[in-house]
This record gives structure tokens, sequence and C-alpha cells, in this order.
């Protein structure tokens, strides 16, 4: 049971999940596979800085609820024993009694707990905004959304989000009072209410505009000035490599 343990401690303390596929490399057992193949394609996707982690989360949260569920055979000690200790790995990810399912946002924290930064700021500057408006923090009008759907790239929510969302800025709206900003970003945040009042591009709705404006600074510095010391700081030490 020791080893077991220890092979689940490398994945949710470090994201290696060797041991584990060691451990389960005779087991019969579908289901397990099944986890520990997501467990390996979402920690090489983390660690890489490959952000698009939908299908590896889907297959992930899937085979942990069949395993949960019952509804595969637990006839071998190991497999009964790996059961047992899915809730360490919820519970690694921030995962309550009312939300048994990783998302982006779980895994940012992660990063966090383990010190993968630089991953860490790469999955939030890319993927929240798809979360935000995946959860209706952000909701576009339905013209907005027909033309983010009618866009062929990947990351169509970051790119709408960042600059269109953050720079629908209405200088009309702001009804007489001080801009004190250039920056079309800073106006939106500064101004939000009041821009959303007078367009109907977009609502926010799930949290009130104060902590909208507090996502989007977060949003802004993190994206802005976070990521690119990170970027710069990496560009550096290749040079002296």
């Amino acid at each position: 049971m020791y080893n077991l343990i220890n092979a689940v401690n490398n994945f949710t303390s470090y994201g290696n999940s060797s041991e584990l596929n060691k451990f389960f490399n005779g087991s019969k057992n579908e289901s397990i596979k099944k986890v520990i193949s997501a467990m390996k394609d979402l920690s090489e996707d983390v660690m890489l800085c490959r952000t698009d982690l939908k299908k590896h989360l889907k297959t992930l949260n899937k085979s942990l609820k069949e395993l949960e569920s019952g509804s595969t055979n637990i006839n071998e000690k190991d497999t009964a024993l790996f059961i047992s200790l899915v809730d360490i790995i919820r519970k690694k990810f921030y995962l309550t009694s009312g939300n048994n399912k990783i998302e982006e946002p779980n895994v940012i924290k992660w990063c966090l707990d383990n010190n993968f930064i630089q991953q860490a700021v790469t999955i939030y500057a890319e993927r929240i905004p798809e979360y935000l408006y995946k959860m209706k923090f952000v909701v576009p009008s339905e013209d907005e959304e027909k033309r983010i759907e009618s866009k062929k790239h990947q990351n169509k929510y970051y790119n709408d989000f960042f600059e269109s969302f953050m720079r629908c800025f209405d200088r009309k709206a702001v009804n007489g009072n001080k801009i004190t900003y250039k920056n079309e970003y800073l106006n939106t945040i500064e101004f939000l209410g009041e821009t959303l009042d007078s367009t109907d591009r977009y609502d926010v709705k799930n949290c009130t505009i104060a902590e909208m404006q507090s996502i989007m600074r977060d949003y802004l510095y993190i994206k802005q000035y976070i990521r690119n010391k990170l970027n710069h700081a990496n560009n550096e030490g290749e040079k002296r490599i």
C-alpha cells in the first residue's frame, strides 16, 4: 500500500504519473488504465505548457466518476485501494463535495501549489477567458456570440475577451466623468458599469461589476506583466546556454 500512496503522491505533488503506470502495469482493470492514461496526458500537457486541456480533463473526470460509481470491477485488491485514494487526488485539485469536476481553475491552483509558476500563468492567460464565458460571467449578445463562433482559430474566447470585451470602453458612456487613462483596457475596467449600460454587446452575470473589475485587473496584470517577465527570464536563460 505504501508504494501506491507514494505513486499517487508523485502525481498530485509533481505531476509524475510514471510510478502509477508501473504499479498498475499488469492490471486488467480498464477503468484504472483509463484514469492513469488521462493523468499522464494531463500532466504532460501541463508540463509542456500545452493549454488546451479540455479533452484530457473530460477523460479524467469521466474515468474518475466511473471508478467511484462502482461501474468498474474492483476484485483486485490494489484497485480497491486506488479507489480509496481518489479522494486525495480530488482534494489536491481543490474539489469539494458539491463540485467533483476538475476544471482549468483547479489545475491552475494545483500548479501554484507545486511551484509550476510558468504553467499556471500560461493556462490562466490562455484559458480563463473561455472559462469566464462558459460560466456566464461574461455574456456576449446573440450577435456577438455568432461573431465569436465564426472565428476559426482555436482560442477564440481568449481573443474576444482580451481584444474585444476588455476594450469595449465607450467614451460617450462616461457622462462627463473625468477620464484618467489613455489606455483602453484601463478605461474599460474603470468605467465598466457605464460602458455595459450603454452597449448591448456584452453583459456581466453571476458576479458583480466590482468583482468583474477585479478579475479584469488581475488578468491584465498577470497576462501583460507577469507572463512577459517570465518569458523574458526564459529568453535570458536560453541566451546564456
